[in-house]
């Protein structure tokens, strides 16, 4: 089953493959401009929105059915390319995003080093573009 997807990253359960987040958290802020006026509380001017973050936690694991050191090659390169990628979760399409931080444990490897287990945290931002 397809629980969502960013740019060519499937986030998927099924019997032999489980890519998906553990945890992810969601943060928007508005963005005010405070104007000070004399003998009286300030006046406050809405600007806009600031860009939305994610940040999501997820296991690769090789008894889930993935290959954690392909996975993690493959984030690395989203990462260094800078470009933007479509986000849907749900089936809902969130946005577009870039993944702008990667931080990888490498938790468990085999005999030979290669790597079992790795826990992985991402932080995508939204990418605007004029026509957003």
């Amino acid at each position: 089953m397809q629980l969502g997807a960013f740019g060519t990253i499937v986030f998927e359960t099924s019997d032999s493959r489980v890519r998906t987040w553990q945890q992810m958290s969601r943060k928007g802020t508005a963005r005010y401009h405070k104007h000070v006026v004399a003998k009286g509380k300030p006046r406050l001017e809405f600007l806009g929105t600031d860009l939305e973050e994610l940040n999501m936690s997820i296991r690769l694991s090789s008894q889930l059915g993935v290959d954690p050191a392909a996975e993690l090659a493959d984030l690395r390169a989203i990462r260094d390319a800078g470009e933007e990628k479509t986000l849907v979760i749900g089936g809902l399409v969130i946005g577009k995003f870039v993944l702008e931080d990667l931080n990888e444990e490498h938790r468990r490897h085999d005999g030979y080093g290669g790597l079992l287990l790795a826990e992985v945290q991402i932080k995508l931002t939204e990418y605007v573009t004029d026509g957003n």
